[in-house]
This record gives structure tokens, sequence and C-alpha cells, in this order.
């Protein structure tokens, strides 16, 4: 990576992080102004920043009575935690019901979606669909790239795709709302796997969420993730936001609907992650992410060249 560029990142990063602990703790309060760089054309804005990174990060939960009952151990990768789910597919709750739902999820933004957890085991950490920045990352040449193109994205989707085709991950994970994930209780428990920043306060049931534990962050015993870093949210250019907004459509707004649904319809087995896949790359770019990753490789560049 660049002299500085790391120490550069992790300071924006942080002063992010911080900012959008103030803003939700100040809530209702009006959001802070945002601050230009008048050098770099770059701003930095708290308001933009991903307030989501201020709540406690979306984690797995995993139901540990009935991992001791599989005499399994916690997963450490996807390939253990498929492993996992397909025993969760028995009549772990002992009703005889099999009502069980092995895995579930509810798509809110990112926030309680499967996604980031799953998808961060093949792709960069951190990936996240909540923002318009969230599928951006730096390799350590201070490039900005996008991982929602490449191999390692397609088989995370693939991934997903299997635990839904094999019945151990609900198929509504993209349509669940935070209701669905309200289901069952203590004494008739439903769910092996669900993901949430905390279940106690989801549930709001401590003695329930007892039951649950969070799975360590996973990694993939086949695919390895590439060394980068997050993109940093700096706020594009006022040129680059323009060509951005043209036509009275926004190209971040379109390529992020285009991909949360393509991520569905994959999943779900309306799209096909092989014959289908240029067909969505191409789409993409149709919907302007070429121009999405050039504004903000020129607002990470600016801000680099201000700051030193």
């Amino acid at each position: 990576m660049k002299p500085g560029l790391s120490k550069i990142l992790k300071t924006i990063l942080v002063a992010a992080l911080c900012a959008s602990l103030a803003l939700t703790a100040l809530a209702g309060c009006r959001k802070p102004a945002a601050v230009t760089d008048p050098a770099a054309e770059a701003t930095v804005s708290p308001a933009d920043a991903q307030e989501s990174a201020a709540e406690v990060p979306v984690k797995l939960w995993i139901n540990t009575r009935w991992l001791a009952d599989t005499g399994l151990p916690m997963p450490a990768t996807v390939e253990e935690l498929e492993n996992v789910l397909l025993q969760f597919k028995g009549d772990m709750n002992g009703n005889g019901l099999y009502d069980e739902i092995p895995m579930t999820a509810a798509y809110q933004g990112g926030g309680l979606s499967t996604l980031g957890p799953i998808i961060s085991a093949f792709c960069p950490t951190g990936f996240d669909l909540s923002n318009d920045f969230g599928y951006l990352s730096v390799d350590s040449t201070g490039k900005v790239y996008t991982e929602v193109t490449g191999q390692n994205f397609q088989a995370a989707l693939k991934y997903l795709k299997r635990l839904v085709d094999e019945g151990v991950l609900d198929p509504n994970l993209f349509t669940n709302t935070r209701q669905e994930l309200l289901a069952g209780s203590a004494s008739a428990e439903v769910y092996g796997v669900i993901p949430a920043p905390d279940l106690g306060a989801l549930w709001n049931d401590t003695d329930r969420a007892a039951a649950y534990e969070p799975i360590p962050a996973l990694t993939s015993a086949v695919y390895e993730r590439a060394d980068s870093t997050p993109y940093p949210q700096l706020v594009f250019s006022q040129a680059d936001t323009a060509r951005l907004t043209q036509n009275g459509s926004d190209a971040r707004a379109e390529v992020m609907s285009y991909l949360v649904s393509s991520c569905q319809a994959f999943v779900t087995g309306e799209m096909n992650l092989d014959a289908d896949w240029n067909t969505y790359i191409n789409t993409l770019y149709d919907k302007g992410l070429g121009n999405i990753l050039s504004a903000a490789q020129n607002a990470l560049d600016a801000y680099q060249a201000a700051n030193g």
C-alpha cells in the first residue's frame, strides 16, 4: 500500500465511526455540516458516513443447545457451518413437527442480512450492502475496486444458493422483515442460526437469547480473501457527483438497487450464477459502476494528496 495510505484510511474510518456514534447519541439533533477540503474538492461528511457503523456489528448467532446435540464443534469456516446446518434439519426442538429453520435472515439494508457475515468469509472483511460504499474496497496499491464482479463474490452467492437448495437457509431472507425473526420462543425454538447485532434486544427476551452464542468470524477453507481495506466513505467531488446524477437519476442508487435485486435473484434461482453472470456484470457497468469506481478513486487520490 502507498506510504501513509494505510494510516490515512484508518484515520478516516475511525473518524467516521466516532461521528456516527455522536450522531446516534444525539438522535433528533441536526446533523453536522460537511467539512470540505478546498484543495481536494473532496468532502468528508459525518452525515454521509455509514451510520450503521455505530451499531454493534451484525453477528451470526447459533443455538448452542442444538449444536451440542449434534456433537459438532463451533464452526470456523463456511464449510463447517454448512455441515452444522444440515444437522439442524432434524427435529432439534423435539416437538415432532420438524418446524426448524436451520438459518434465517431478514434483509434490512444490510443490517440484519446474512449477506454480510457470509460474504465476508469470501471477500474483504467489512463487506456490506447497506450503503453506496460498502461494496468498494482499496487494494494494497491504493486502487479502488469492487468485489461484486469477482469470482469470490460469485462463489459466495453460489454458497448461499446451495444452502437454499439444501433447505437449510430460509429462501425468504431477502423479503423477511424483523417481524419474521420474532417467531418461536424459548420453549419452542425454531431457529438454529440467526443474524442480529444483539439477540436479547431483538427478541426482548434474554432467557431465550441465552441459548445462543455468536459464531466467530468465518473464513473459507477454499477461497482466500484479498488483502484490502474497506473504502473510507469519502464524498465525491462536485464534478464527479454531477456525472453520477445526470438525467434525474443517481448511478449509485441504480447500481445498489440492481446489485441487491440480482443477489436475491441469484440466491433464489431466478438468475443463473453461470449463464447470467456476464450479463449481470455488464448491466452493473451500464448503470454506472465504472463511473462510481472512477469517482471513488478521484476522491481517495484527492484526499491523500491534500493530507500527505
